[in-house]
């Protein structure tokens, strides 16, 4: 049988219940028979003392206890008048009594009292128990003349006071079973609350499962389970996102597939049906468009590779410095060729990181080239190496055109393309920046965007410094 969380919450809290009443109960019972004893036994004094008062006019009147020495029936009736009648008219009661108290049954009492003479010797009633028994003094003038022993009794002798003892055991019974009941009833309501937005999890999830991305839950709760419901709800919008930019994914890379294959499959019917021959310009043709597959299927790998984790960076000192001179030098007359002006600002070596040289010249090679596309001629690329005693920081800043405000964000996004300055004419499958995002990421650095003072974009790549590594 399966156990759900709320019927788990519904037991506990009863079961809490439980013991909380049965404690209660119990230590009612228990202060209940201790007080109600020490009343029985008050009114047990009462009469031990009226029994008291009675034998010492008894003992004054006849000078002796021989009336009573082994005689039960005069001390039964002894007892009884006492019991029944209270102190004679014009006695006041004892020391410390309760006038008013119902006097115990004497017939019961008979078997507990007991009369002794001045020397502790029993004259009439049971034995009294050794140090378990209270006795109270016979005064006459002044003198002790006996003692009047009261043994401790098991139950209560009379039977009103059973009634009333049994009938609070019943009161405390049924209040203990109501209050369960009710405790019950409370521990389910309280557990259907608890599981509620649980169960509106639970049945969201399974909606989610079922491909409904669009699913939302109530999180109007200001508790933990509504912060359990608005993460949930903000898991439903980042899988729905995710299936969307899946999609746009997908749709993107078949689209950018489909216009290299078409011209190929173009060029190829027209040679086989003769209307173009094989000379250089169509080899170079085929060779562009098989350049441009290859380049785009090699940036998928590779992101991917990022995505996964699973780039085997050989990662090494290096002085990151002496990598970009090359690099700027090695583009240098593509730049010139391309009417863009190259300006560089690098702090002397060494500043050193801890990279993959591979993976950071691939780094370069794709902000440079960005720049070799997008810029309008004559332009300008201003690239910078500064510092701030743990990071290196790189800029490129280039001239117009810009990128509007709202692309930003976008800008390193898979196969995303800024309309008014990227198209396919220029070239790029719009991956070169992603590209750039995962390099930076895997050597634990951050690229942002940002708008170019010079009216293009202005690039910035933060990389972590090695503080006193050794270039060898």
């Amino acid at each position: 049988m399966r156990i759900t969380i709320g019927l788990r919450i519904f037991l506990a809290l009863t079961l809490v219940s439980l013991v909380i009443v049965g404690l209660s109960a119990t230590l009612t019972r228990l202060n209940f028979e201790a007080d109600f004893q020490d009343y029985v036994d008050e009114q047990e004094a009462n009469t031990i003392a009226e029994a008291a008062d009675e034998l010492a006019d008894l003992y004054w009147r006849d000078g002796s206890w021989d009336s009573l020495r082994d005689n039960p029936r005069r001390w039964m009736n002894l007892l009884r008048r006492g019991a029944g009648e209270g102190p004679p008219p014009g006695r006041r009661p004892p020391p410390g009594s309760r006038p008013g108290l119902p006097p115990p049954d004497p017939l019961a009492l008979g078997r507990r009292i007991a009369l002794l003479d001045a020397d502790g010797t029993l004259l009439v009633g049971p034995p009294p128990k050794p140090g378990e028994n209270r006795r109270i003094p016979i005064d006459v003038n002044g003198t002790i003349v006996g003692f009047v022993a009261l043994n401790p009794g098991s139950e209560l002798s009379n039977p009103l006071d059973q009634r009333f003892a049994d009938s609070q055991q019943r009161s405390t019974y049924v209040v203990a079973i109501a209050a369960l009941v009710i405790a019950a009833i409370m521990s389910g309501f309280v557990a259907r609350q608890f599981t509620r937005p649980i169960r509106a999890v639970a049945e969201g999830a399974n909606r989610i499962a079922a491909g409904d991305f669009e699913s939302r839950i109530d999180a109007a709760r200001k508790d933990e389970l509504g912060d359990l419901a608005r993460d949930f709800n903000v898991l439903a919008e980042t899988l729905e996102d995710n299936r969307q930019a899946r999609q746009r994914w997908v749709a993107d890379i078949a689209h950018e597939l489909r216009t290299p294959l078409a011209i190929l499959r173009g060029e190829l019917d027209a040679l086989e049906d003769g209307v173009r021959t094989f000379d250089a310009g169509t080899r170079e043709s085929l060779q562009a468009e098989v350049a441009r597959l290859s380049k785009l299927v090699g940036d998928l790998h590779d992101l991917s590779v990022y995505d996964e984790g699973a780039l085997h960076a050989q990662l090494e000192f290096l002085d990151f410095t002496v990598l970009l001179q090359r690099m700027l030098r090695g583009a240098d007359n593509r730049f010139v060729d391309a009417g863009i002006t190259l300006s560089t600002e690098l702090l002397p070596s060494p500043l050193t990181v801890l990279g993959d040289p591979q993976r950071l010249e691939q780094l370069i090679t794709n902000l440079l080239e960005n720049t070799l596309r997008y810029t309008d001629a004559p332009g300008s690329l201003d690239v910078a190496l500064t510092t701030d005693g743990t990071t290196a920081m790189l800029t490129f800043s280039d001239s117009a055109p810009g990128v509007p405000d709202t692309s930003l964000p976008l800008l390193f996004d898979r196969l995303y393309r800024v309309h008014e300055s990227r198209n396919r004419k220029s070239g790029g499958s719009g991956l070169g920046l992603s590209i750039c995002k995962a390099i930076v990421e895997a050597h634990s650095g951050t690229i942002a965007a940002e708008p170019s003072a010079k009216g293009g974009l202005r690039v910035s790549v933060r990389l972590p410094l090695v503080i006193d590594a050794g270039i060898a």
